[in-house]
């Protein structure tokens, strides 16, 4: 029962025209969730300075890996990427975590780090998917630098598809 489950999940998760209704509509119904849950469950001043740091500290990850790519050019060896596979991922849990810190729910806490545990394996499949479609030698024999490969440290310079930046494999 608990494998149907999670397939149903997944299978939800990767629904076509789901993602496609979420990623037009993501922004404003973000926003408005974000003002409604707050407004709902309030702010708890004794979190909000814990909160905004790890807010911060998850924009600065974003920032940094932004930085970093180099979309259509090269494959994302530098910085954080040289480090992990997916830091964004990271950065973007931890600027949610931190601002839904400030309401003090922990039940939302863990529920959204449910969610988002499930979202972020569902895309990181999808996206190797969509790398391996591409027909690309493995990341260790093209970017040897990349975190997860077992080669050297130089970033390999020259790939001309955006579905390469970020992507390592196993």
């Amino acid at each position: 029962m608990t494998s149907g489950f999670l397939a149903s999940v997944h299978q939800v998760f990767n629904n076509e025209a789901l993602r496609a209704f979420f990623t037009k509509a993501r922004v404003p119904l973000g926003a408005a969730g974000a003002a409604a849950l707050l407004a709902w469950l309030g702010i708890r001043r004794d979190l909000y300075w814990i909160g905004l740091g790890i807010s911060v500290v998850g924009a600065l990850i974003q920032s940094w890996c932004f930085a970093n790519l180099y979309k259509k050019k090269e494959l994302a060896c530098r910085g954080p990427y040289a480090l992990v596979r997916n830091p964004m991922y990271l950065g973007r849990y931890l600027a949610f975590f931190g601002a839904l810190l400030l309401t003090g729910n922990v039940w939302l806490l863990a529920g959204v780090t449910v969610f988002y545990g499930f979202y972020m394996v569902n895309r990181v499949k999808r996206r190797r998917r969509c790398w391996r479609r591409s027909s690309a030698p493995t990341t260790s024999a093209i970017a040897p630098g990349c975190a997860g490969s077992s080669r050297g440290s130089a970033p390999t310079r020259g790939i001309g598809s955006s579905a390469f930046v970020g992507i390592s494999s196993s």
